[in-house]
């Protein structure tokens, strides 16, 4: 009887075996080359040429302060990926709670310790950051080699806190009307309220304070339902591009939020000469949380002084600004 000439269960799962292991090994080899060539760009290369980009970038977070600070100090801004990051030796990032951005940053910063990299919390940014899941986040901040900056004193604290330090510089508004607006007859309060946050904008705490000040008119831009406040005295009037037109009809502005920075409008209506009220403390912003007694400072139709009104305007002009902000470049 002849044997048979058949391979054995054994060698056949050994096969399969040497055969899984050579792709696995291709796989890593393949993995290991796309990480070098992604964070590893060659020094020849136009796209890693830093000599010749000496300027600043700004990294396109998709908000309104991306485009102004730009315009202000003439920055590029640029998409939050490694291969445009890395071309110029100055690079804001603001509101910097993302790891996946910081990741990139903190290579370029490996790779060129000459960089100058600006971190700049603006608001929730802080709020996001002090969440648990935001803890890798925070670990990786303290270990960067990163200036970071405050739009306020408040933002400073809460920073400390969690153990990132920062200096404080606001971004100041780029207001181009005059600044020297007639206050108008009847006392009007403004109010930002966008359509999608009218809870953390203290919508029920401005119905409220509208109520117990039917003397006065109330205008709410940013959202046009108005059911959300529902108040006789108060107009929506939606949406709007600058608030030249809503300065022109008020006297003051009320900012009740469950959390904030160191909003432009604060600074561009102080900057008009309008009277400023908020639930946070801010230099010459006369502050409360309690909304019986900031009906009772809006029945007293409050004026800015000539005093404060030069204060807003020298502190926040764009010229000081850059000035202040300079000392961070290259």
């Amino acid at each position: 009887m002849k044997k048979s000439s058949g391979i054995s269960l054994s060698e056949i799962a050994d096969s399969l075996t040497k055969t899984a292991q050579r792709d696995n090994v291709r796989k890593r080899r393949t993995r290991v080359k796309r990480a070098n060539t992604y964070s590893r760009p060659k020094v020849g290369n136009k796209e890693s040429n830093r000599i010749a980009k000496r300027g600043v970038a700004v990294v396109d977070r998709n908000m309104l302060h991306e485009k102004i600070l730009a315009e202000q100090i003439g920055a590029v801004i640029v998409p939050p990926k490694y291969n445009s990051m890395v071309n110029y030796e100055n690079i804001i990032l603001l509101a910097p709670h993302r790891m996946s951005e910081l990741g990139r940053i903190n290579k370029i910063l490996k790779r060129y310790p000459k960089t100058r990299v600006l971190l700049w919390w603006v608001g929730t940014d802080v709020l996001a950051l002090g969440k648990l899941s935001y803890k890798p986040t925070l670990n990786a901040l303290r270990r960067m080699r990163a200036k970071n900056l405050a739009v306020s004193v408040g933002l400073q604290r809460e920073l400390r806190s969690l153990g990132v330090v920062s200096d404080v510089l606001p971004l100041v508004p780029n207001v181009k009307h005059g600044l020297d607006i007639p206050l108008p007859e009847k006392y009007t309060v403004a109010v930002y309220m966008p359509a999608h946050k009218t809870s953390f904008y203290g919508a029920k705490q401005v119905k409220e304070i509208a109520k117990m000040t039917p003397d006065v008119d109330y205008i709410l831009y940013g959202n046009k339902t108005p059911l959300t406040v529902g108040a006789d005295n108060v107009e929506c009037v939606g949406w709007v591009n600058g608030t030249e037109n809503i300065i022109n009809r008020a006297n003051c502005i009320l900012r009740y939020t469950d959390h904030d920075g160191h909003p432009k409008s604060l600074m561009e209506f102080g900057m008009c000469g309008r009277f400023l009220i908020s639930n946070h403390e801010y230099k010459n912003v006369w502050s409360s949380s309690d909304i019986k007694e900031i009906a009772d400072k809006i029945n007293e139709h409050p004026v800015l002084t000539k005093e404060q009104t030069k204060w807003f305007r020298e502190e926040y002009s764009v010229d000081g600004f850059k000035n202040k902000l300079s000392r961070y470049f290259i």
